[in-house]
């Protein structure tokens, strides 16, 4: 029973190595296409650039670093700041403690 177990696929049915180029074939037909997509991709952003008038294309760059960086500078000021928390902790260490003293109170009580 456990030779059963560990060969999931026989090497005595003759299409085994048909199933095997089957799922290889799939695998490589995958990756084919994520190529494809990143061809599409380079190819929409070279002709983009090329769109481009090459005397703007140091203000451009310019004009992008600053935006960049007023973002950074934004986000980093926008973080916020988790709210001081003391008197929570206060009312639940008395709640606690409250009902360990009323649960003591009643255990002695019903004794």
């Amino acid at each position: 029973m456990s030779n059963d177990m560990d060969n999931i696929l026989p090497q005595h049915q003759p299409d085994s190595n048909k199933r095997l180029q089957e799922l290889s074939d799939a695998l490589n037909w995958g990756e084919d296409l994520e190529e494809q997509q990143d061809h599409f991709f380079e190819e929409d952003a070279k002709e983009g650039l090329q769109q481009i008038d090459q005397e703007k294309i140091p203000d451009i760059i310019s004009q992008l670093n600053a935006n960049l960086t007023t973002q950074l500078k934004t986000k980093k000021r926008n973080k916020k700041k988790i709210p001081d928390q003391t008197m929570v902790m206060v009312t639940i260490v008395t709640i606690l403690l409250l009902v360990i003293v009323a649960f003591i109170v009643i255990k002695r009580f019903l004794s």
